[in-house]
């Protein structure tokens, strides 16, 4: 059975769904917990866990629930006299080695996936003496900083990722290059990951703008953003900026 010894750190969700259609949890922290052979609390006299159920009502609407000898929800019955409905859903679970859940299925009543969570659990660390070693209660363990840090990742890629950033960058990186006019709309030839092809007409003045001799050129450039650093670069892939 699990004892939460703290619960000062929130846990953060981020939900996705595959090709399917099937909700997935991303992520989930949970931090400071540690295993404990006694269990938390009993349903009954005993001094093992049980498995329970337990009903709630509301108005027209009864709630079954039912849970495993790990207080983990196994079984939802909802009925509805006013719809005259009835909906299953069951759950099942699989577990890491410390006896933790680490994903969650639920099924309807025909057995069919509807959902899944997936979790990631980071213990603390024992020395060789197996002593727990709370080193984590007061700053961020490496679970929490690798989720921080694909949530900057995240964030970044929705506000960079996209066509009306790449292009207004391209804008300012011509301004380098005086000596180039562009001619109509650039447009994005070429997107995989952070990469980015722009193509382009301009005219090139020979010998600078406006008074030397124009000559026009078809160019396409290649912009590689970089979110550790907030940067990109900018290469030259067919045709010359000079």
């Amino acid at each position: 059975e699990i004892k939460e010894i703290t619960a000062k750190k929130e846990l953060l969700r981020t939900f996705d769904y595959n090709s399917n259609g099937i909700r997935i949890l991303l992520h989930e922290k949970d931090l400071n917990i540690f295993i404990d052979s006694t269990a938390m609390y009993s349903f009954s006299d005993m001094n093992t866990p049980q498995s329970y159920t337990y009903t709630k009502h509301d108005r027209n609407i009864i709630y079954t629930y039912k849970h495993d000898d790990k207080n983990n929800l196994i079984h939802t019955h909802i009925c509805d006299s006013t719809q005259h409905q009835q909906l299953d859903f069951y759950f099942k679970y699989t577990y890491d080695n410390q006896g933790n859940w680490i994903k969650q299925e639920m099924y309807d009543n025909l057995h069919n996936l509807i959902s899944y969570i997936t979790r990631r659990i980071e213990y603390y660390p024992k020395d060789e003496q197996g002593v727990t070693d709370y080193c984590w209660e007061n700053e961020e363990c490496p679970l929490e900083i690798k989720f921080n840090k694909e949530k900057i990742k995240k964030q970044k890629e929705e506000l960079y990722l996209n066509d009306d950033f790449i292009l207004e960058q391209f804008k300012v990186k011509m301004k380098e290059y005086p000596d180039y006019k562009i001619i109509g709309n650039p447009k994005i030839t070429y997107h995989s990951g952070y990469t980015y092809n722009i193509n382009f007409n301009a005219t090139h003045y020979m010998g600078g703008y406006p008074s030397g001799y124009p000559m026009k050129e078809n160019i396409t450039v290649q912009i590689i953003l970089d979110l550790e650093t907030d940067t990109y670069s900018f290469n030259t892939l067919k045709g010359t900026l000079y």
